[in-house]
């Protein structure tokens, strides 16, 4: 019994070391990658990001899909929120509505990237699908209807030729 009683004090003393480890560290690893401009991110409507948009999105995206690297610049975006990204909103609504106001008081927004394949691209006009608040992950069967939502998108009152930049 006392074999045993060690072994799960060890776990113990190893679980508080890997917590506190945690604790200590994503606090300087998050400010670490803070190297964008938060106010030049969401100032136009242009389906390309630009050099801020893409460093933040990077931030955004890290954790989430940790082995990946995405090469965001020069690619052809298209907005998406709400369940399987059934609303296309402008690139300034989508960072100033659905991510800038949880990142300020610290939070983070839920989002995802759809990267398409060059048919898929070629058929709807974009290369990348950027989704915010979906409750639905785009995989699998979930994520034809995510392209097929954005194939169909209605432009947004007020984004007059939205499709066209």
């Amino acid at each position: 019994m006392k074999d045993f009683g060690t072994l799960i004090d060890r776990k113990r003393k190893n679980n508080m070391r890997q917590l506190l480890l945690t604790l200590f560290l994503t606090p300087c690893l998050s400010f670490a990658q803070l190297d964008y401009e938060l106010d030049s991110v969401g100032i136009d409507e242009s389906a390309l990001l630009n050099l801020n948009e893409i460093k933040y999105t990077e931030y955004l995206l890290t954790g989430l899909y940790a082995d990946s690297i995405f090469d965001l610049n020069q690619k052809k975006t298209v907005f998406l929120t709400g369940n399987y990204g059934s609303n296309l909103v402008s690139k300034s609504v989508f960072f100033n509505v659905y991510c800038k106001q949880w990142t300020a008081s610290q939070a983070m927004p839920q989002i995802q990237i759809i990267i398409l394949t060059k048919d898929e691209a070629n058929e709807i006009g974009y290369e990348l699908i950027l989704v915010a608040w979906s409750k639905i992950f785009a995989e699998g069967k979930a994520r034809k209807k995510f392209i097929n939502n954005a194939r169909q998108a209605k432009v947004p009152n007020g984004l007059n030729d939205f499709k066209d930049k």
